[in-house]
């Protein structure tokens, strides 16, 4: 529910934004609109359990992968701060976490992939994924794949702590 509400509150903000910036606060605008379509391409097909369109699903990963870490801390430089910016000043008072935020956010798209690829059933019980991954029911490795709905959870909580810290509302 605190996704949703997060992404309405995304769209409702940027549709208004949008009309007035410009500049590289206009791209990076631009850039979220792309990360907001591929998470709500993922949550609609991430929810029906294993009925999903894996085709889809890794064309949406693709896309968070390809506007995270790097391609999205670009589109932050210092200075472009404006009024039609929803940037709060975070962004460049703790630059660190906002990149830490921005790449975990394309590790986890990442892992999206290979789950997907490697037909990791889509459930939402960690346990039934890792029993399925190792042949028994003991915890996890911090190196195995998560289902793709709980790595999908786990790119929108990324998406909550980074808007947060570093998004005025």
């Amino acid at each position: 529910t605190a996704v949703i509400a997060a992404i309405l509150c995304l769209v409702t903000s940027l549709a208004w934004a949008h009309g007035k910036a410009t500049g590289i606060v206009r791209e990076r605008m631009d850039q979220m609109v792309v990360l907001k379509d591929a998470m709500k391409l993922l949550k609609a097909e991430l929810t029906n359990g294993e009925n999903y369109d894996a085709t889809a699903v890794l064309s949406a990963a693709k896309k968070i992968e390809d506007h995270s870490g790097d391609a999205l801390t670009v589109k932050f430089p210092e200075g472009s701060l404006t009024k039609h910016s929803e940037a709060l000043p975070n962004v460049w008072k703790d630059p660190d976490r906002f990149a830490d935020l921005a790449q975990e956010m394309g590790r986890l798209a990442g892992n999206l992939t290979a789950s997907v690829e490697a037909g990791v059933p889509n459930v939402s019980a960690n346990k039934g994924v890792f029993a399925w991954l190792s042949g028994d029911s003991d915890e996890a490795a911090p190196n195995e794949l998560m289902s793709p709905f709980d790595t999908f959870g786990a790119i929108a909580n990324t998406c909550r702590d980074c808007h947060e810290d570093f998004r005025s509302e």
